[in-house]
């Protein structure tokens, strides 16, 4: 694939350059969407936390050549006369299993892990160059509120905040007598009510609404925490399966796990860990087979694994055979309901 960035007015160069993906470093099962524009990914690293305006993100994108993202990503006032283009430049990480896998990015069937914003960049060499994002509700946690709010209600300056970032907002529909920032706010003397850091108005506002606050996936979401996953769920495409139980296992796709507990602002996430020990059986067949001159003895040994299905009354058996060859099998046991430690998780 090779691409020529566009030239900002103004600007020139001798040559127009042209890269190539490093197409044997990418991989088909993810992609990352830059400034409206799909890019193959050599790596990502994200990081999400459980009110989500902290979310970063990292990735690598392999090329060769490295396109002037400088030119390409320009943001800033053009020396050429044209417009002011102040805005962010928005970031999406995508990652899954594609039905078909090809050379070209593309988001089908991959699921949206990460929207947010470029932090900043670094052309390690000429092959490869290290993105680094923030949540797209970042500048909630820094930027200050420069105008007086004291006679606004808590829904009415949420969706107020959150505009100049074209951050959507889901208010809980029960929630139908908002305070005010001045009831919010009546135990201080606060003249004017502002200079305040906005993501601070929204904790204490959802104190006092009995609410949780929280972004994901781009949106902010301000709910009664036992509304949560009727909220979520009503919003139906990509905010419902936020509550479908992820069953994870140990050295399939987990590499290691350190939980850690929010005391505030958890989501409503539950992690049940299921441990087990790996039934493991061990069959030596012998055969015993008449030849000319005496016999011939054969054993054949085949060593099965049985690992269960967390839910249900059976699981998956994997059978390991002396020549080498694998093969994977179902099972199921009857005798009553899943329970215990084979229960299901969520």
């Amino acid at each position: 694939m090779s691409q020529a960035p566009a030239q900002r007015p103004g600007f020139s160069s001798l040559e127009t350059v042209q890269f190539t993906q490093g197409g044997t470093a990418a991989q088909a099962r993810a992609c990352v969407k830059i400034d409206n524009q799909l890019y193959h990914l050599k790596s990502f690293r994200l990081s999400k936390n459980a009110h989500g305006a902290t979310n970063t993100g990292s990735f690598v994108l392999a090329y060769a050549g490295n396109p002037d993202w400088t030119n390409q990503l320009f943001r800033g006032t053009d020396p050429a006369g044209g417009p002011v283009n102040n805005s962010p430049v928005y970031c999406e990480v995508w990652a899954g299993f594609p039905p078909n896998p090809g050379p070209n990015p593309s988001i089908s069937g991959l699921m949206r892990r990460f929207y947010g914003v470029v932090d900043k960049y670094d052309p390690e060499d000429m092959n490869q160059t290290t993105f680094y994002l923030r949540s797209i509700a970042a500048p909630l946690t820094s930027d200050r509120i420069t105008s007086a709010i004291q006679n606004k209600t808590t829904i009415e300056v949420i969706r107020e905040l959150c505009a100049p970032y074209n951050i959507p907002v889901i208010i809980d529909p029960e929630l139908t007598n908002p305070f005010t920032l001045a009831r919010v706010y009546a135990q201080d003397f606060m003249v004017g009510l502002k200079n305040i850091v906005k993501w601070d108005v929204l904790l204490r506002s959802s104190v006092w609404d009995d609410t949780d606050v929280w972004e994901d996936d781009g949106t902010l979401y301000y709910v009664h925490p036992w509304n949560v996953e009727k909220v979520m769920k009503a919003q139906g495409g990509n905010a419902g399966r936020n509550f479908s139980p992820l069953a994870l296992q140990f050295g399939s796709n987990v590499l290691s796990f350190l939980p850690s507990h929010s005391p505030q602002f958890a989501r409503n996430i539950r992690v049940q860990i299921h441990s087990y020990s790996a039934k493991t059986r061990v069959s030596v067949t012998t055969r015993v087979q008449s030849v000319v001159g005496g016999i011939n003895v054969i054993q054949v040994i085949k060593t099965s694994t049985a690992v269960p299905q967390w839910g249900t009354n059976g699981g998956t058996s994997t059978t390991y055979n002396q020549d080498g060859s694998i093969s994977h099998s179902q099972w199921t046991s009857s005798g009553g309901s899943a329970s215990g430690s084979n229960a299901p998780i969520g």
